[in-house]
């Protein structure tokens, strides 16, 4: 973390209200969200893509109604967290005004906007994980199986899969509330001051 991202250096520096951000060097650090956001943007394109893409070469070399309703369900997953990644990000790449209080704003904004994509993130795991474990029991009994054929399998993968997406939403989430607390503090030290 550079001297610029530190909350003390903040902190401190916001002591000494101006209009204009510019002692702080906030545009900087806004913009350089701004820029890891791009980022994150691309790769999650990069991903749907090539998932799509992925699903869509497996389908055309052995077709199938599973294959189809596979996709289908994939087109809606990707669907619902494009829909969810556009809502939850709308209004946070740039700052209302070029005040101290905006840049502030509009990172705690962010630092909510994370929260939300984190706990988004685990409900999407749960109702992905049910899906996989339906679909595999759908399978096996159209196949005339009581227990799916690599049950054990699939259930490892998932709870792989799961487990690291469950941790690292949790990490980003404790990241952001510790963020959110920090600047809730500093906001209010400029409501305080705040001629």
């Amino acid at each position: 973390m550079n001297r610029l991202e530190s909350p003390e250096f903040w902190s401190v520096a916001w002591q000494q209200i101006d209009a204009e951000p510019v002692a702080l060097d906030l545009r900087r650090t806004v913009a350089r969200e701004r820029v890891r956001m791009a980022i994150v943007v691309g790769s999650e394109a990069l991903v749907v893509i090539g998932t799509l893409a992925l699903a869509i070469v497996m389908v055309v070399r052995e077709p199938s109604v599973e294959g189809l309703l596979w996709i289908g369900s994939l087109l809606l997953f990707f669907a619902a967290t494009i829909a969810f990644a556009i809502w939850n990000r709308s209004g946070l790449w740039n700052a209302a005004a070029e005040t101290t209080a905006a840049y502030v704003a509009l990172r705690i904004d962010r630092c909510c906007a994370r929260i939300l994509a984190a706990r988004f993130a685990v409900g999407l795991v749960i109702v992905e994980s049910l899906f996989v474990i339906c679909w595999h029991f759908v399978g096996g009994w159209m196949d005339g199986l009581l227990v799916p054929a690599n049950l054990a399998r699939t259930l490892l993968l998932l709870a792989g899969a799961s487990a690291a997406v469950l941790l690292f939403a949790n990490h980003h989430q404790r990241r952001a509330e510790r963020e959110l607390e920090q600047l809730r503090g500093i906001r209010a030290a400029l409501g305080s001051t705040a001629p």
